[in-house]
């Protein structure tokens, strides 16, 4: 149930402007696929042997290598998230102080990546390349189309989503949708579940990925929580 749709964003004259003054180029961080597939485009010819380019995820990861691109190899023992980029030695201070650092990235979103990389004393630019726009789908014709009574798991990848997905369900009549276990793919999107009153059972992907959102789904039923 596809809730949010991804339109590309023109960049603007002060963003072409910020980035032909951009000369020593340390890090280029992508925040999704949508972010390499929108954004790389237009970002390839700033590229150089010096900057380090790094990827929030597996599946961003993989993105930039189908393009071409060789990204920096995150361990598995790193979170996929803001956090974790954050531990990167490529990230240190002693590598960004003094430097340009690109975060492309979706309109909107957390500022702890800007701002951490701000006070170790990089000079950073966002560039945002696309947006999300909510779909409003009929909950209960969706439901029906796949023949589905009441989900036993509802798999969450976004905040963005889940407050879509609550803001559909009480204006729909579906607010019992609050009550199917959840799974998430971060502790940031089951803390604003929380927030939100969805009172099922929650499990949380410990890696952000297809393998992580399985291997919760798979906890979850094995517990017999759902």
């Amino acid at each position: 149930m596809p809730l949010l749709a991804i339109e590309p964003v023109s960049l603007d004259k002060n963003t072409h402007k910020v980035l032909g003054a951009i000369n020593d180029l340390g890090a280029m961080i992508f925040v999704s696929v949508n972010a390499v597939r929108h954004g790389l485009p237009l970002l390839r010819s700033l590229l150089s042997g010096r900057c380090s380019v790094v990827g929030v995820g597996e599946a961003t990861n993989a993105a930039l290598r189908e393009a071409g691109i060789t990204p920096i190899t995150v361990p598995e023992s790193v979170e996929a998230s803001s956090e974790g980029l954050l531990q990167l030695p490529q990230l240190a201070e002693r590598e960004v102080v003094g430097r340009d650092a690109i975060i492309v990235r979706g309109e909107g979103g957390r500022e702890l990546l800007a701002q951490t990389l701000r006070q170790r004393g990089a000079r950073v630019h966002y560039i945002q390349v696309y947006r999300r726009v909510p779909n409003r789908p009929e909950l209960a014709t969706v439901l029906s189309a796949g023949n589905v009574g009441k989900p036993d798991v509802c798999v969450v990848t976004s905040v963005e989503s889940l407050e879509h997905l609550a803001r559909l369900s009480d204006t729909q009549g579906q607010s019992w949708l609050r009550t199917v276990p959840l799974v998430t793919l971060s502790a940031r999107i089951a803390e604003r579940a929380a927030a939100l009153d969805f009172n099922g059972d929650c499990e949380t992907a410990e890696a952000a990925s297809d393998k992580g959102l399985l291997s919760a789904i798979v906890r979850l039923v094995r517990s017999g929580r759902r």
